[in-house]
């Protein structure tokens, strides 16, 4: 059978299978999450499974002016209520030093790696594992469940793709003249990355939406023909 609704009972099975089996422990489990759909998803299936008071973490941003649109914990929150788990919001401190777990981070990776919310996950998991020491986490799970809106981009973009690439790139060009501050940054970045993948095939711009620089960026800063500035711009953008 080959349609939506046998996909996605097939789907519920292995989502099911997959929590229940990682739910086996011989010591309490925890939950890490967001006010995502995938950290959540796993809180609802855990609870209908065992129906037992599931301790979650989740990371406030709340005292942080500059990171409040990042911040989830309400919504995490709200959800724990709903399901009836506890949450603990773990608020990052004020004087959180980056530097001071890059090594360790850059030591459990073992290979470039282009997201900066892995400090954060430190930090987390670091005030769990003093109670925790077997936590469940969704990382990656949004793209099954549509968590992200690229998929309503594609949609954008098919309707527009027939305008020229240098209408994209003027629209591109006023776009970099805008600066990234505050409450702001995160919008101009996601319109800039959707413009650049505008001139672009369909099954490449949703690619280069995957990211946070271009291939040209990447390919160059990766290259063994790639200058020493191109290199060091690249990494600390990311």
């Amino acid at each position: 059978e080959n349609s939506a609704n046998h996909d996605i009972n097939v789907f519920k099975a292995e989502f099911f299978r997959a929590v229940e089996s990682r739910l086996v422990a011989d010591v309490p489990v925890g939950i890490c999450r967001s006010g995502g759909l995938d950290s959540n998803a796993i809180v609802a299936q855990a609870n209908s499974i065992h129906r037992k008071n599931y301790c979650s973490f989740t990371m406030s941003y709340a005292n942080h002016s500059e990171a409040n649109e990042y911040d989830e914990s309400q919504r995490a929150y709200e959800c724990a209520k709903f399901y009836g788990v506890s949450n603990h919001a773990v608020e990052l401190k004020t004087d959180f030093d980056i530097m001071a777990t890059l090594e360790k981070t850059v030591d459990i990776f073992g290979k470039p790696f282009g997201n900066a919310i892995c400090f954060v996950a430190d930090e987390l998991t670091s005030v769990v594992a003093k109670t925790h020491k077997v936590c469940l986490i969704g990382d990656g799970g949004d793209e099954l469940l549509a968590g992200y809106p690229r998929h309503k981009a594609l949609k954008m973009l098919s309707t527009i793709k027939y305008m020229p690439n240098y209408g994209f790139k003027v629209l591109l060009w006023f776009v970099n003249l805008l600066l990234e501050n505050r409450g702001f940054a995160t919008k101009i970045r996601r319109l800039r990355q959707f413009l650049q993948g505008c001139t672009l095939p369909i099954s490449n711009a949703y690619l280069q939406w995957l990211g946070y620089k271009d291939f040209d960026a990447i390919n160059d800063a990766l290259s063994s023909k790639g200058s020493w500035h191109s290199r060091f711009s690249f990494f600390c953008s990311i």
